[in-house]
């Protein structure tokens, strides 16, 4: 479950400030898959990695702020 309550699994989203820094390019995260990518699954993962640097990780989906504008 993600705090967008829907399916983000394959889409670019906006990490909250107020979990991670910096400007918002630096907050787009690449949703790769985890039970936090639905949102009909009780748990949070989300795994991925950070669009600007590759970053691989795993992130939690209330931490999620909302889509990249080139996902609407």
């Amino acid at each position: 479950m993600n705090s967008l309550n829907m399916e983000i699994e394959g889409k670019i989203v906006i990490m909250s400030a107020e979990y991670y820094k910096g400007k918002e390019e630096a907050r787009k995260f690449k949703c790769e898959g985890g039970s936090g990518c639905h949102s009909w699954d009780m748990g949070k993962a989300i795994f991925g990695y950070f669009v600007l640097d590759g970053k691989k990780c795993r992130v939690e989906g209330y931490q999620v702020e909302k889509l990249a504008e080139e996902e609407k």
